[in-house]
């Protein structure tokens, strides 16, 4: 819990997987959050890494020192499916590596991360990690990239009217080096930049919009409202 004007509020840690998920955190989910449901949002990016996901290990050290903080707070992450390989071990990985669906695989491991915490905390924990990346977010609503980038600045229309007719659920978009969402957004728009541009398309598009669009997202933001409003 913490004091605001004498109020004790819930808090939430977000445990980002680098700065373009904290800035999110930091400039959307923050305030939506406290404006729905009065909860403090403190994004810490995940430490040691630099800006990337580190072995499940190291991660889960983190994850229980936030846990044991004051106050009892509910922990989650923001990491990228596309970052993960098996060297990482992350909870479950072989044991999924012949699922296809991507829903099913990022479930099965999100729960043996969740088993794998110490479990007088499990009820505080909810693993997140985001199919394929943050950026996927982004293609929630095409006509935002209108707005915000001038003609000059689109060097490859084709590759993005094939992508929104592609993939109509953008979390869906494929997590290869050259086709990634972050990726695709570098060769369709010139002077992309990861973290200014990837605020500025997520702030026109907004996160009840993103919740219509991406499934995992919305289901992430379900659980965390459940666990705050009891």
């Amino acid at each position: 819990m913490v004091s605001l004007n004498n109020v004790e509020m819930r808090r939430l840690i977000v445990v980002c997987e680098g700065q373009t998920e904290r800035e999110f955190c930091s400039n959307l989910l923050g305030p939506y959050l406290f404006e729905k449901l009065q909860v403090v949002v403190n994004q810490p990016m995940i430490k040691q890494s630099n800006g990337g996901i580190i072995p499940w290990t190291q991660l889960k050290k983190q994850i229980t020192q936030h846990l044991s903080e004051g106050g009892r707070p509910l922990v989650t992450t923001f990491i990228d499916y596309y970052g993960l390989k098996q060297h990482l071990e992350f909870p479950n990985w072989m044991e999924t590596r012949d699922i296809t669906d991507v829903y099913a695989r990022i479930k099965q491991i999100e729960s043996g991360m969740n088993v794998d915490i110490e479990s007088k905390y499990r009820d505080c924990f909810i693993p997140h990690i985001q199919p394929h990346e943050y950026e996927a977010l982004l293609f929630c609503q095409p006509s935002v990239f209108e707005e915000l980038f001038c003609e000059q600045e689109h060097q490859d229309t084709e590759l993005l009217v094939r992508t929104i007719n592609e993939y109509k659920n953008p979390e869906l978009i494929n997590n290869s080096f050259e086709t990634s969402p972050s990726h695709r957004l570098e060769r369709i728009f010139r002077g992309y930049d990861k973290i200014l541009h990837g605020i500025l398309i997520a702030e026109a598009i907004g996160i009840e919009t993103m919740r219509k669009t991406a499934l995992s997202f919305d289901n992430w933001l379900n659980q965390i409202e459940e666990k705050l409003d009891k």
